[in-house]
């Protein structure tokens, strides 16, 4: 087998930034680039010679494909995190609601009561009103008939009815 190998089929890696590339300048080029180059110089004349690894490289084909499967990967993760914090916010919404309606039911009860309590008042100053005119008559009455006794004995059973001290 005597295959004719085409030199431009061969490609090299760079020594900077590890890119592979076609030589142009025979088999002697080490750098995909000029800027390559010049960089890789810069970077001995510093001292800053180090391991390929610590090179600063341009990022390749492969090293793209792996950044978008990451993405991809993230953005699957992002989407189920989304989703669980929106069903937690639904969850958190459902409560919020009953408590509301809670709230709500408890707050007519209340307008309720008070309602009720108000009519109760109204009731009690019309009965109060009304067994005052009462007591004021009898108190009157008692007076007319100029029993001494029997009115101090009525102003002790108010008193007492009222909490007040005997009169």
């Amino acid at each position: 087998m005597n295959e004719i190998i085409n030199p431009k089929l061969l490609s090299k890696q760079c020594e900077y930034c590890e890119t592979l590339f076609y030589p142009t300048r025979r088999f002697v080029q080490k750098y995909c680039s000029e800027s390559c180059r010049t960089m890789a110089c810069r970077e001995r004349k510093r001292g800053n010679g180090g391991e390929l690894s610590e090179k600063k490289r341009s990022t390749s084909i492969t090293d793209l494909s792996i950044l978008i499967e990451q993405i991809k990967i993230m953005n699957v993760q992002l989407q189920n995190s989304q989703s669980q914090h929106y069903e937690l916010l639904q969850s958190n919404l459902f409560d919020i609601r009953g408590v509301v309606n809670t709230i709500d039911s408890n707050l007519h009860w209340v307008k309720e009561s008070q309602k009720d309590m108000a009519k109760d008042m109204v009731t009690i100053m019309k009965s109060n009103k009304e067994l005052d005119t009462k007591l004021i008559n009898l108190a009157i009455q008692l007076k007319s008939l100029k029993n001494q006794d029997l009115l101090l004995s009525f102003l002790e059973v108010i008193a007492i009815l009222f909490g007040k001290d005997a009169v």
